[in-house]
């Protein structure tokens, strides 16, 4: 008898499960804000002053900048596989221009320097969702693993009073050739009628692991960061969850 009743219980459930399942593919793009941290990040600002003290007489004070050039922008697929109504797992391939800028203010001489570093990789992400609200509407918070890898040499340009003053590229071997970071967010999706869908997310890319090659270098805390704004266009492939959207756009 509780064989009988262990087997109906299951059964109950995976017909719960199918009933929350649901499949959906959309085309993401994202603007960002790019920047390093971490205390090898701050000592090395810190021996730039040291430098330009020495070459000129007076000191300055390096640190993070900021300039629209420098701005990080993501392309990519995601997928979302709805487990059940509350809760999916969402894999990302994306390509990234990131890196991050740091320079100094010298009104009485250089002026504003930037200093930008282009940082470009593709990156795997799986994001576990929980999603909020029923209806043609959720609101999804998720975070998940960021697995980055670095494409090509991180390219370095100088910046003067917004001109390009000098430009070239680090060495392949300076940077690391992959690196681990964590992405957290939140984000609103609006499904349509037809099957449509868009999404609109605020993600935190936090850097776990150096950028740098530690083994040659010995920067083991100089981590890549970005704060971004997506948008993401798409469609739901299979489900009844997705039927159950569709029939409820209709009668509203």
């Amino acid at each position: 008898m509780k064989k009988w009743a262990l087997l109906a219980l299951l059964l109950f459930s995976s017909a719960n499960v199918l009933r929350g399942f649901d499949l959906s593919v959309a085309l993401k793009a994202g603007l960002g804000y790019p920047f390093f941290s971490g205390t090898d990040y701050q000592a090395w600002l810190g021996a730039l002053e040291d430098v330009f003290l020495a070459d000129n007489g007076y000191p300055v004070d390096f640190e993070t900048s900021w300039i629209s050039k420098s701005s990080g922008y993501s392309v990519g697929l995601s997928m979302t596989l709805g487990l059940f109504d509350l809760l999916a797992l969402q894999p990302e391939v994306f390509y990234t221009w990131a890196g991050g800028a740091y320079g100094y203010s010298d009104p009485g001489g250089f002026g504003n320097v930037v200093y930008m570093d282009r940082l470009n990789y593709a990156e795997a992400v799986v994001l576990t969702v929980f999603r909020l609200g029923s209806g043609r509407r959720t609101l999804n918070l998720f975070a998940g693993p960021d697995l980055a890898v670095r494409l090509q040499n991180v390219r370095m340009r100088i910046y003067q009073e917004g001109n390009l003053v000098a430009q070239g590229s680090w060495a392949d071997t300076q940077f690391a050739r992959w690196f681990w970071n964590l992405v957290v967010g939140a984000g609103v999706t609006s499904f349509y009628r037809d099957g449509r869908l868009f999404t609109f997310e605020a993600r935190c890319t936090v850097g776990m692991s150096s950028v740098m090659n530690t083994q040659l270098t010995g920067l083991e805390f100089w981590k890549q960061n970005q704060l971004q704004l997506m948008l993401g266009f798409g469609r739901v492939l299979a489900g009844e969850k997705a039927v159950q959207r569709g029939m409820r756009s209709r009668i509203r």
